[in-house]
């Protein structure tokens, strides 16, 4: 119980001893460490940064080409003023970028 006590006993000694963990040097390339860290080059950013900004640019156009409609019976309603060939040119941009 004294051994215990004054830090002599094994139990203690086990407890007191840090437990040394190994780490592990990989050698990765350049682009898998870039995966295994999840970044992307300085390029693809800008380029994405570009699309996202044309993507918004569209979008907002869009939304100012849409009207409330309040009829006298029933429930009001969106109605989009854009062409049939308006349309379609957004679909072929929309389907190209996916």
């Amino acid at each position: 119980m004294f051994e215990a006590l004054f830090g002599k006993h094994e139990i203690v000694r086990q407890r007191k001893e840090p437990k040394l963990v190994e780490t592990k040097f990989e050698k990765l390339t350049r682009e898998e460490w870039n995966k295994k860290e999840n970044k992307v080059s300085r390029i693809k950013y800008d380029r994405l940064k570009e699309k996202h900004i044309s993507n918004l640019e569209r979008m907002m156009t869009l939304l100012n080409k849409v009207e409330k409609v309040k009829p006298r019976f029933g429930k009001p309603y969106l109605k989009l003023e854009i062409s049939p060939m308006e349309l379609a040119k957004l679909k072929r941009q929309l389907t190209r970028q996916v």
